[in-house]
């Protein structure tokens, strides 16, 4: 059981299926595990930075898409149908 509730911890899943598993193929590519043991590992320390940086947008709606406020960049353009 994972506890992410605590300071510098995440859980990233990964698809166990016929065709093989992600965290084999991780591995495989990478050469180190994506559950590496120390907190120093250079992958955690790139997670950790990464998640620092995203953000929530909790007051998305029809009349405000991506958030209230001007967005500090423009929409990205409608997916092609």
């Amino acid at each position: 059981m994972n506890n992410t509730g605590s300071v510098n911890r995440f859980t990233l899943c990964g698809e166990t299926c016929p065709a093989g598993d992600f965290l084999t193929q991780f591995e495989q590519d990478w050469g180190f595990p994506m559950t590496p043991s120390l907190p120093s590992h250079p992958f955690n320390q790139d997670m950790l930075l990464i998640i620092s940086k995203l953000a929530v947008v909790d007051n998305n709606g029809p009349s405000s898409i991506g958030g209230r406020g001007t967005p500090l960049q423009p929409l990205a353009p409608p997916l092609a149908q």
